[in-house]
């Protein structure tokens, strides 16, 4: 069915709104508002659900709990309302790589946390044969690394401060410039074709970028 105005684009919105959330969930440290996810996809409650179901059963995160945060009153109503967050059970698995001899406490990085336990429960329930586990684990390993160099901008006449010449690490996204590298992803691509690595790799890009854009709202 032709659809006027839409873009041809090399995968389904759906796997985009999957990943999407999969990167949201690791930027706010698993504790994701169901009205940031609301403003931003746009779907039902049981679509959501069905995301991270599907996120589940592919092998890339335990099951996703929605829980309701302490209810807080709105100023001008006087009235309580009651906030949904959608999360994932996790352990810290590595305490050494938080803990600072110096002030003899831990630190936490639990975005770091997050991608470890998420890194070794993916890498547990190895499944490259599905296209959403594919991507999420290459999306799970290269996510810490990744980041928004807003420092670049664009100039009015079209052209672009830096030179651009090799983006191997780098990519142009609504105008902003992201450092982005995959890593670990050889054994999830055996018997792959380029083609395909390289199509996948177009939308881990873009799904990155997009939830690199949002982290002032993530937090």
């Amino acid at each position: 069915m032709y659809i006027e105005g839409r873009k041809d684009k090399p995968y389904s919105e759906s796997l985009f709104n999957q990943l999407r959330l999969l990167a949201m969930l690791v930027h706010t440290e698993a504790k994701l508002p169901d009205y940031i996810i609301d403003s931003r996809l746009h779907k039902s409650e049981r679509t959501y659900s069905r995301y991270f179901l599907n996120l589940h059963k592919c092998g890339l995160i335990p099951k996703v709990k929605r829980s309701v945060a302490p209810s807080s009153e709105d100023e001008l109503s006087g009235k309580s309302e009651k906030i949904y967050f959608y999360g994932i059970p996790y352990k810290i698995l590595d305490w050494s790589r938080y803990y600072n001899s110096w002030s003899t406490e831990y630190c936490v990085d639990h975005e770091d946390a997050i991608l470890t336990y998420l890194n070794a429960y993916s890498k547990k329930h190895f499944n490259p044969h599905d296209r959403l586990y594919r991507l999420g684990r290459v999306l799970i390993c290269s996510y810490g690394d990744s980041y928004w160099n807003s420092d670049f901008y664009l100039e009015d006449d079209g052209k672009d401060e830096l030179d651009m010449s090799d983006m191997s690490e780098h990519f142009l996204y609504k105008d902003n410039l992201f450092h982005i590298v995959f890593k670990d992803y050889e054994d999830l691509y055996e018997g792959i074709s380029l083609r395909t690595r390289q199509r996948d790799f177009r939308l881990l890009r873009e799904v990155i970028a997009e939830v690199l854009l949002d982290q002032d709202a993530l937090g």
